[in-house]
């Protein structure tokens, strides 16, 4: 069997439905997928706005395998993807009518991610975040102060990485053929066996997490 996450992704992504549905709706938004990856989220939101989504990240493995998935989809029209780092970005200012990011600002940094995101994102858009509670909660201060109001938040069931993700990934890792995997899956596999021995060992306050909405002022 291949080592492929895509799968385990998208039982996050009913999270993604609920998050979106909290937005105001709006005709044909652009958005900016932020730390995209193999693209499942984008590729949802895509089809929840029937709007315009960048997807951009700096790793090459995971944005050839959303390529090949973007080529076979609905949305190829509807989405593009970008291999660029969000501190290094050529967007005009108040570009985006929706920024969203799962799970890559407090690689960024809050700090430095907010405000980039203050300068492309339009008068009253919406920054849509999904990080662990409490690296929110922390950076609250720098939020508000670069002008975001918290206008609503999803926190999510406590178990949800341990039943959603580490049992599955568990079981997914058992079937794999090791010497069945290439070079791109024997990377990801490395870097999932770290991800996987980090929730084993976090806390539940660490692994407490949500989506979080703001507006821009």
């Amino acid at each position: 069997m291949d080592f492929d996450l895509d799968n385990i992704r998208r039982s996050f992504l009913k999270y993604t439905r609920m998050a979106y549905k909290l937005l105001p709706k709006m005709n044909n938004p652009n958005i900016l997928d932020i730390g995209c990856g193999s693209g499942v989220p984008t590729l949802e939101l895509a089809k929840l706005s029937n709007g315009n989504v960048i997807g951009i990240d700096i790793d090459k493995l995971s944005l050839e395998k959303f390529r090949k998935k973007l080529n076979h989809s609905e949305f190829k029209t509807k989405v593009s993807i970008k291999q660029v780092s969000l501190e290094n970005n050529d967007f005009p200012d108040e570009n985006f009518d929706i920024i969203w990011s799962e799970g890559a600002f407090h690689i960024i940094g809050f700090n430095k991610a907010i405000k980039i995101s203050h300068r492309i994102l339009k008068k009253e858009g919406f920054l849509v975040l999904f990080e662990a509670m409490n690296g929110i909660e922390s950076s609250m201060e720098v939020i508000k102060s670069n002008e975001f109001i918290l206008e609503n938040k999803i926190i999510l069931p406590d178990d949800i990485w341990i039943t959603d993700y580490f049992n599955p990934v568990k079981e997914l890792i058992k079937k794999v053929d090791h010497n069945a995997l290439n070079v791109k899956q024997i990377k990801e596999f490395k870097r999932t066996k770290k991800d996987l021995k980090w929730v084993e060992h976090a806390s539940q306050e660490d692994l407490a997490c949500g989506f979080y909405i703001f507006i821009k002022e």
